[in-house]
């Protein structure tokens, strides 16, 4: 259920995958601040997550050098990137 059926409608049509979805969604309710039913929720979200998309590529290669994590890291951000 959306706040704005249009902006889901154009979502789904162009198979949008599920978590820019998510986010879209999440971002369009917390637009409407209180009015919002999920504004109890929305609040309690942190304002910026730490991810390791943020992370550059010299930090990858540093800190998960040996890990199977930094070949996943790198697929996960091309991905959000090309998305």
């Amino acid at each position: 259920e959306w706040s704005c059926p249009e902006a889901g409608e154009v979502l789904k049509k162009n198979s949008v995958p599920d978590w820019p979805l998510l986010a879209t969604y999440l971002i369009s309710e917390a637009s409407l601040m209180k009015s919002s039913r999920w504004f109890s929720y929305i609040s309690a979200l942190p304002r910026q997550p730490y991810s390791l998309l943020y992370w550059s590529q010299a930090e990858l290669d540093r800190y998960l050098e040996a890990s199977q994590i930094r070949e996943r890291a790198i697929e996960r951000t091309d991905n959000v990137i090309g998305t």
